[in-house]
């Protein structure tokens, strides 16, 4: 897609620059608060949202009422309705008043206006290409870095929670705010040491999860990509196992 002058509002090549991608976020997102009257209505709505926290087996789970946030939860994502509606992620069918950050000329930072943080971004390709991680996962870590350490960067399957299942795109909110995030450090335990790749599993924590850790991004992407490729044989399948995946940075 061709984006147009007035939709960038800034472009982070991941070179070395004035502004870190981080601080351009921030910087974008007080601009779309004044400018944008449903981004403003979905921060305004998010200072009444109720939490409670629920005390599981070990492990907390955080519940939020938030009724703006009804139209992406509760997203049909059946094959016959994303065949018949005009894709919300794509360049030419964004709100004419919204703006992004172009990010390594291929995906679009994007202030999200139904949030559940207190700063909550879409990173979407700017072409339609369906929801997967294997091609992107080292956008994943690029992007995790960039927004590092104030933002963690989270993924959605396109069968586990993405309202968009045929649009490849991340999200980002405020680091440390998923209790998944703190709680696994002091529960992984570790499973196998590779050469740069820890992989440590999360017992007793209500659902399966897998931790990976590493200092070299290359490693690291080729483990996570061997670790789908394992994941898909035991299961017998050739699409993406059901997932979610949360990436932060750090040191």
């Amino acid at each position: 897609m061709t984006l147009t002058s007035h939709r960038v509002f800034a472009l982070f090549s991941g070179q070395k620059q004035g502004s870190s991608l981080a601080a351009l976020a921030r910087k974008l997102l007080v601009e779309q608060d004044r400018s944008w009257t449903q981004l403003a209505e979905g921060y305004a709505s998010l200072r009444s949202v109720k939490t409670r926290e629920v005390a599981c087996d070990g492990f907390t789970v955080t519940l939020q009422l938030n009724p703006k946030r009804i139209v992406s939860t509760a997203a049909d994502t059946s094959s016959t309705t994303i065949l018949r509606r005009a894709c919300f992620l794509c360049v030419e069918n964004l709100p004419d008043i919204q703006k992004g950050i172009l990010y390594r000329d291929e995906f679009l930072l994007l202030c999200n206006p139904a949030p559940i943080f207190s700063h909550h971004f879409t990173i979407s390709n700017t072409q339609h290409v369906a929801q997967a991680i294997e091609p992107f996962v080292g956008m994943l870590l690029d992007l995790t870095k960039d927004l590092s350490p104030d933002f963690t960067v989270f993924y959605n399957g396109p069968r586990c929670g993405a309202s968009a299942p045929d649009h490849v795109h991340f999200q980002a909110g405020p680091a440390r705010a998923i209790p998944v995030e703190w709680e696994v450090e002091a529960r992984k335990k570790l499973a196998h040491q590779g050469k740069n790749v820890s992989l440590s599993t999360v017992p007793k924590y209500g659902r399966p999860v897998f931790v990976l850790e590493s200092d070299s991004r290359n490693d690291l992407e080729t483990y996570f990509k061997k670790l789908i490729d394992v994941w898909k044989k035991i299961l017998k399948i050739d699409v993406e196992p059901m997932m979610n995946v949360i990436c932060s940075f750090s040191n």
